[in-house]
């Protein structure tokens, strides 16, 4: 390619191979550190726009495209280090980009919050489309504009030409992307084009960067850096130099990222030495509970012996509980017989209970009879009374019915005094005689009756014996 030289300073010296370290004097802001690092194609080239501020040192610098603002606060931190009176103006749509994809309303934000957060005062971000900008600023006013929109040729041609009339007398152009012969990328084409017609310096690491010297008053350190551009070896070394910068920014980037990524591996490490110290702490209590559990264990063999003892005794009361179970078997059938025996005569003595009572209620018939007919003999009336109480005693009282059986002998030697007393009576009532008959009558018939009772009382009596020797 050939270069218009009609700009450079002396191109005599050019081709006597000058020196150009003065370019890059340990001094120079292109050693700083970069304070804003984002993902961008732009990272390599901040050393650059740092030594570019300082060579440049512009009173206003206008970046259209800046996407995620790498580019642009990279200046922005170059012109806020050195203090210069520079207003800065970031020009962006932050829409949908052809080539960079969505921009959207979160980088928007983002880039707003950094600005308003660090470069305030220095720096307006301006979200308007390129051509409607350009009316906010006065011709020949800019010293430094980065093209950085889309990278076609036709876009990039049409961005230059709307605003170079906006260029102050020392003004440079940066066109990133130089390097890019792919798709419909033509920048290179038409930094080709302005080579022709105006100094420049090409970066080709980092896709790319061009520098165009439009103002015809350049700097001194810009009007080295162009001459530079036209000696291989010193445009071979410089772009070696910024090439090494930069790669450290993008290492410092890729970093940053490595750190956010190492970051929870950070936390997992340190869980990791907590859970050793806790790990150190278990085995420590493990051997304490192994050593109880020693002694348990003793202790545990020794109830062990104690639970087979045990169960040995165990094993003989079995051997007697059955022998014991198979006595209770027995038992448990004669109970059974000696239950159906006995309800067998408890249904007799019911039966039986039935017809005393039955004989009761004749005998009291009898004895209200016997009180009307005989209303003098009161004493045998009484003694009937009492015997008649007697037999209810014996039905309350089943076990002593042997003992009522001896008393009805004592009764019956009673009642034959009393015969003996009322045949004295009879004998002295003559007169009576009739009625002393019937008085007769009634009271055999009374004592029939209670003779039968009697019987039956002593056969309950001779029963309940038998019953009770069985038991």
């Amino acid at each position: 390619m050939q270069r218009n030289k009609a700009h450079l300073s002396d191109p005599n010296l050019v081709a006597q191979g000058r020196s150009f370290d003065n370019l890059m004097p340990l001094g120079s802001l292109a050693f700083m550190r970069p304070s804003y690092l984002a993902m961008s194609a732009w990272i390599e080239h901040i050393p650059f726009a740092f030594w570019l501020i300082q060579a440049l040192r512009p009173n206003v610098f206008v970046e259209l495209g800046s996407h995620w603002g790498v580019s642009y606060f990279a200046h922005c931190q170059a012109i806020e280090r050195l203090s210069l009176d520079c207003k800065a103006f970031a020009v962006d749509s932050w829409d949908s980009d052809e080539h960079d994809g969505l921009s959207g309303e979160e980088i928007f934000k983002s880039v707003s919050h950094y600005n308003r957060d660090n470069y305030e005062n220095i720096s307006v971000i301006l979200r308007s489309r390129f051509d409607d900008a350009a009316v906010f600023f006065a011709e020949k006013s800019i010293d430094l504009i980065h093209i950085y929109g889309l990278h076609s040729y036709d876009a990039a041609k049409d961005e230059f030409d709307r605003w170079k009339d906006k260029l102050s007398n020392r003004s440079v152009v940066l066109f990133h992307d130089t390097n890019v012969r792919e798709q419909d990328f033509g920048v290179y084409k038409l930094f080709e084009e302005l080579a022709e017609r105006y100094p420049t310096f090409e970066f080709t690491h980092g896709h790319g960067l061009g520098v165009v010297g439009f103002g015809a008053d350049q700097t001194p350190q810009l009007k080295s850096l162009f001459e530079a551009g036209q000696n291989d070896n010193a445009r071979r070394d410089l772009n070696i130099q910024f090439s090494t910068l930069g790669g450290s920014c993008l290492n410092a980037y890729k970093n940053e990222k490595l750190e956010a990524r190492l970051k929870p591996f950070s936390t997992m490490e340190n869980e990791l030495i907590s859970l050793r110290h806790e790990v150190r702490h278990a085995v420590q209590e493990r051997e304490q509970l192994s050593r109880g559990l020693q002694a348990k264990t003793a202790l545990i063999e020794s109830h062990g012996r104690e639970i087979e003892n045990t169960k040995a005794l165990i094993f003989k009361i079995s051997d007697k509980n059955k022998v014991l179970q198979s006595d209770l078997s027995k038992v448990m059938g004669e109970r059974q017989v000696f239950s159906e025996e006995n309800r067998r005569l408890f249904s007799e003595l019911a039966a039986k209970s039935v017809v005393i009572r039955r004989n009761d209620d004749e005998l009291a018939s009898l004895r209200l009879r016997v009180s009307e007919l005989v209303k003098e003999e009161a004493t045998l009336r009484i003694e009937l009374d009492e015997l008649t109480a007697d037999v209810a005693h014996y039905e309350a009282l089943a076990e002593r019915y042997q003992a009522d059986a001896e008393n009805y002998t004592l009764e019956s030697g009673r009642a034959n005094k009393l015969q003996a007393e009322l045949e004295a009576a009879v004998s002295e009532r003559d007169n009576e005689k009739g009625l002393r008959a019937l008085l007769q009558h009634e009271k055999n018939e009374a004592e029939r009756r209670l003779q039968s009772r009697f019987t039956e009382i002593a056969a309950l009596t001779n029963l309940l014996k038998e019953k009770e020797g069985k038991d």
